[in-house]
């Protein structure tokens, strides 16, 4: 195959970093894109499920030169695997009633990592606006070198930022240096007047005069109502509201107890993306997280009234994406450049291809035969109470669950969503009813059957991500 284009750096002068096998990314045919779900007439956010290079390549002729805000939380080459606890749902994990699977391994060769990350960046470029910024978030282990590539497509004075997003967990040392507790970000912008609304942050010192003499009224100085530490009612510090600056220490990452956490490893804080969604889009901007992960970006982005694209090639991530979504009420869409669907025929049934991620165009040439799973008719287990028009979920056959937790006599426990569509349309599940609860939830597992429902197409996805779907014929009364 052929690429249509080829594209390499625009700052050819920049100081370059040379690595064996560098080269720019040609650009091939784009993959058909299919839409699985839709929640509401006019979704805001798009979740795309596949290789995020193959999504890129698919929507540039649409979203070329229009998007204001790109956000990436992409590997680090941590030389670590990332792990979820997977557990019964209806609890907290813990490690007495979880095992763990890896939601994706950041092991790399060093060159591998930059020709990947250098690929990525190039059409990034293509994708923003003219007022558009790009943040990358990193750290210490390839800030330095990821910074001369950004240089050399984005040019060096691009470069608005070199963010410190500092914290106090984590990071300690097993014998020397210092404590690792903060991450980079790195901001470049495309065009010389970028968006950006410069927000504020609190600047504590003790040294500020009393809020209510002049001096302290001429600056602007208040006081917290309350000590956070003392917790006796003492009165809090003293502290100006200030442009913010590029160290930022103020906002906390999520904690074991934190309301906002969904268990999904490298979950980044709501206030860390509200703040950069802020400062560089407005109001109905187009905001797009190619490395959507638990889907932060494109959830706080959402709120903030803008239009989202997360792309993520786990297929947890979406899902986890979707229900913080759903839950705030916002509307979605889901689509795929993978083959792990097949709406041909409506009795099917298909699972995750044997490679557990989406197939992308490599794979059909290192594995030709590759196809979806087929799964035999009971590996779903419904009721139909046609009285009440209700249905009842009974459960789904899935070995290495029923292995990994022998006890469990709850199949609704085994689910972490089940999807419903009656409307009788083959293809995409259209408004359909959703029910994904939060971990320490479970499904309801019964369903009102409309009064004029003919069929029933049917989605599950148990605690492996291991997607379950067939359309059954909806019985009637007599």
């Amino acid at each position: 195959m052929k690429p249509i284009r080829i594209l390499a750096p625009h700052f050819k002068d920049a100081v370059q970093l040379q690595w064996s096998g560098k080269k720019p990314l040609p650009l091939f045919p784009p993959l058909p894109i299919r839409t699985l779900e839709q929640y509401g007439s006019r979704p805001s956010a798009h979740l795309y499920w596949g290789e995020n290079l193959d999504v890129l390549e698919a929507l540039l002729p649409k979203y070329a030169n229009t998007i204001d805000l790109i956000y990436i939380d992409p590997p680090f080459d941590s030389s670590g695997q990332y792990t979820k606890k997977i557990s019964l749902y209806g609890e907290k994990p813990r490690k007495e009633n979880s095992f763990e699977q890896i939601q994706y391994s950041d092991l790399w060769k060093e060159e591998a990592y930059l020709q990947f990350m250098f690929e990525r960046l190039l059409i990034f470029r293509e994708f923003l606006s003219e007022r558009g910024s790009l943040y990358l978030h990193c750290d210490m282990n390839r800030s330095h070198k990821l910074r001369v590539i950004l240089d050399e497509v984005f040019g060096a004075k691009n470069c608005l930022n070199h963010l410190i997003w500092g914290y106090k967990t984590g990071g300690i040392p097993q014998k020397y240096g210092f404590s690792k507790k903060h991450d980079d970000i790195l901001l470049y912008v495309k065009g010389r007047e970028p968006i950006f609304n410069p927000t504020r942050q609190k600047s504590y010192a003790a040294s500020l005069p009393e809020p209510h003499t002049t001096s302290g009224k001429k600056l602007g100085v208040l006081r917290d109502p309350e000590c956070d530490l003392c917790h006796n009612g003492s009165p809090g510090q003293k502290y100006r509201n200030v442009r913010c600056r590029d160290v930022w220490s103020d906002i906390p990452t999520i904690f074991r107890n934190d309301a906002q956490r969904v268990y999904y490893p490298t979950q980044k804080p709501e206030g860390l993306l509200q703040r950069i969604v802020e400062t560089s889009s407005e109001p109905n901007s187009l905001v797009m997280d190619a490395f959507s992960g638990s889907g932060t970006c494109v959830t706080v982005a959402s709120k903030l009234h803008r239009r989202a694209i997360g792309i993520d090639s786990n297929l947890e991530a979406i899902l986890t994406t979707r229900g913080r979504l759903r839950r705030s009420n916002i509307a979605c869409s889901i689509h795929t450049t993978c083959q792990t669907f097949d709406h041909s025929s409506p009795n099917s049934f298909r699972s995750i291809a044997p490679l557990n991620r989406p197939i992308n165009p490599s794979d059909r040439y290192r594995y030709p035969d590759i196809k979806p799973t087929p799964r035999k008719k009971d590996d779903i287990h419904c009721q139909f109470d046609i009285k009440r028009r209700t249905l009842f979920f009974k459960g789904i056959n899935s070995p290495k669950l029923q292995q990994q937790f022998p006890k469990n006599r709850d199949p609704k426990r085994l689910v972490q969503s089940i999807t419903l569509d009656f409307s009788g349309v083959a293809g995409i599940f259209m408004n359909p009813i959703l029910d994904q609860p939060r971990q320490t939830q479970t499904i309801t597992g019964t369903y009102p059957i409309p009064e004029h429902a003919k069929t029933v197409r049917i989605r599950v996805i148990d605690l492996l991500c291991n997607v379950f779907e067939c359309m059954l014929a909806v019985p009637h009364e007599g």
